[in-house]
């Protein structure tokens, strides 16, 4: 278990940031505000701490004087976690609110609309784009290949192929070490951001994560299925991995997955004896005890609310989102300091 705090953890120290220092006494703001938008699910667990939190670090910049002495707006607009509604929301940041910095959800594939929907605006709209958490690598290579198009884009989250570096912390220290684990059953998020995986990376030769799990753990995949995110019901699937004997689940779950649904259905099943491994999600923070309803006990995750100190910051600002009430699952880690280096960015460039 120390081991699995310690991914946790680490993760956090990959993304963490240290954020301009900021003077509790300064004059007001004046000016024309500078616009901050955020577009994403209003509605949804994964979503929504990250725009709570944005807002708060906008009013703590405008209470130390806003950005060179100008105000900021945080405008947020509801996508609904659609793709056409993202991009129409992104288009009314640009034209109707003038935004300077648009952030969008990181679901794959509405960053990869909203980032062609830019490029097109982007000439008449200037702004930057930073997608909140995606992992599609296709959006870093559309940069490299062709700049001038995309220079105005930016990810704070890793695409798919490092991700490859973290699973002898799944399946060797969890799966093989912690729970002695023979019998591996997956569920995927049947998303965008979990294909590579599923189908391997023949461009870097990696084999699927289902491949890596016989070859080099010597893990038999017992199942295998991709669920939707929202609303699927796992009971049928629980009975069926039940059925097939294995020793541990691993969902391949997202901060978009409703973990929370699947351990209520989970601790109710045919498989509540089999352990369950997140792979992210609201089961990253305090938060999602309550959310379960208590029925989380037997479910693994990385934890982005630890009591380890990393850097000066940690602590406080894990201390600041408890007096909040804003779960700080990874990704919202990230979005309060997307903000900061908005804000340094825009101080440098002058």
């Amino acid at each position: 278990m120390q081991n699995w705090l310690r991914m946790g953890v680490v993760v956090l120290s990959v993304f963490f940031m240290l954020w301009a220092g900021i003077s509790p006494v300064s004059a007001a703001p004046a000016g024309k505000p500078i616009v901050i938008g955020y577009v994403g699910n209003v509605a949804s667990p994964g979503t929504k701490p990250c725009m709570d939190i944005q807002k708060y670090a906008v009013e703590e910049i405008n209470k130390a004087g806003g950005i060179l002495g100008r105000p900021v707006e945080y405008v947020v607009l509801d996508g609904k976690g659609d793709t056409s509604l993202s991009v129409e929301a992104a288009r009314r940041l640009l034209m109707e609110y003038k935004a300077t910095f648009i952030s969008i959800e990181g679901r794959s594939e509405i960053s990869l609309a909203a980032q062609e929907n830019s490029a097109t605006l982007f000439k008449e709209f200037p702004h930057i784009l930073i997608f909140n958490g995606p992992m599609a690598s296709e959006l870093t290579a559309k940069i490299a290949d062709n700049y001038e198009k995309y220079k105005f884009c930016f990810r704070d989250f890793d695409p798919e192929p490092a991700h490859y570096g973290w699973l002898d912390i799944f399946m060797g220290q969890a799966m093989k070490e912690s729970i002695k684990a023979k019998k591996v059953a997956f569920l995927w998020e049947d998303l965008a951001w979990t294909i590579m995986w599923r189908r391997g990376i023949d461009y870097l030769k990696l084999p699927t994560w289902e491949e890596v799990a016989k070859e080099r753990y010597g893990l038999e995949v017992v199942y295998s299925k991709a669920v939707k995110p929202r609303g699927t019901m796992y009971l049928p699937i629980l009975q069926e991995i039940a059925s097939k004997k294995a020793d541990v689940i691993w969902f391949v779950s997202s901060w978009f997955t409703d973990t929370e649904s699947y351990a209520k259905q989970w601790s109710d099943s045919a498989a509540q004896d089999i352990p369950t491994i997140l792979y992210g999600g609201v089961s990253q923070t305090h938060d999602f005890w309550r959310m379960t309803g208590g029925k989380g006990l037997g479910l693994m995750s990385p934890f982005s609310e630890g009591n380890i100190p990393f850097t000066p910051k940690t602590l406080p600002f894990i201390e600041l989102g408890k007096k909040l009430g804003i779960p700080l699952q990874q990704h919202v880690h990230i979005a309060y300091a997307d903000i900061y280096h908005f804000k340094a960015v825009m101080e440098k460039a002058g």
